[in-house]
């Protein structure tokens, strides 16, 4: 079975740090695959505030991100109480859609690399939307 291989970006414009805890490991005792996912939301979620672009978080009325689609590359075990580095990078902005790229390392151990593809949804519309020109600007300055 083919696998997808991803590569790190060179620069990440933003990291927030969060510890492994006894609820995300799995039977075999590491981090699982649901919590790191739920790791890279809080993340993100952390990166979208740090952009101080509102509650819903692209910085216009109604709007905010869809995931459309995850690919992750596992290459180390998480450990109880690690301290995880999870870096985030906004690249291939297009009119309505980005790819956030991130880095995940226990310290010098690396952990995981991921790419979600985002699309900017409208929630009063029920449909995708262009992203706003205030995300695309607070993104740039990052």
């Amino acid at each position: 079975m083919p696998r997808v291989t991803l590569s790190p970006l060179e620069t990440y414009e933003f990291s927030w740090r969060l510890p492994v805890r006894t609820t995300d490991l799995n039977h075999a005792d590491h981090l699982s695959a649901r919590a790191l996912v739920g790791m890279l939301d809080e993340a993100y979620t952390r990166f979208i505030r740090h952009l101080d672009l509102g509650h819903l978080g692209l910085g216009a009325p109604h709007v905010s991100s869809i995931n459309a689609d995850l690919q992750v590359n596992y290459l180390g075990e998480g450990k109880l109480h690690d301290d995880l580095c999870i870096e985030i990078g906004i690249r291939g902005i297009s009119t309505r859609s980005f790819r956030a790229h991130y880095r995940v390392n226990a310290g010098e151990r690396p952990i995981a690399i991921a790419e979600i593809g985002v699309v900017c949804f409208d929630y009063v519309a029920k449909k995708s939307a262009p992203l706003p020109e205030v995300f695309i600007n607070a993104v740039s300055e990052v």
